[in-house]
């Protein structure tokens, strides 16, 4: 737990924790990345139980970003997910 808690010191790292008490959340079935490239393009990764794609269509990666929005929104803030992981590490 100190690794984790010296990183969220770096001022390019910032970490949210969903509560495990949290209702159902958009990413559920499995984990999420967003990339943005070097000429303002976004890009997705995802990946679920039977199969992993990267997602350059527009929409999609739309569809993704309001996916992360979401997520964002349910997670505890970075303050209160510092004081939880303080907790957690005793």
């Amino acid at each position: 737990m100190a690794t984790v808690l010296e990183r969220l010191q770096l001022r390019n790292v910032s970490l949210q924790v969903m509560p495990t008490d949290a209702a159902e959340h958009p990413c559920i079935d499995g984990p999420l990345v967003l990339v943005e490239m070097p000429e303002l393009r976004m890009l997705g990764y995802v990946e679920g139980h039977a199969r992993s794609q990267l997602v350059s269509d527009r929409k999609e990666v739309g569809d993704l970003m309001r996916r992360y929005g979401m997520i964002r929104t349910q997670a505890l803030s970075t303050g209160e997910s510092i004081k939880f992981i303080e907790k957690l590490a005793g």
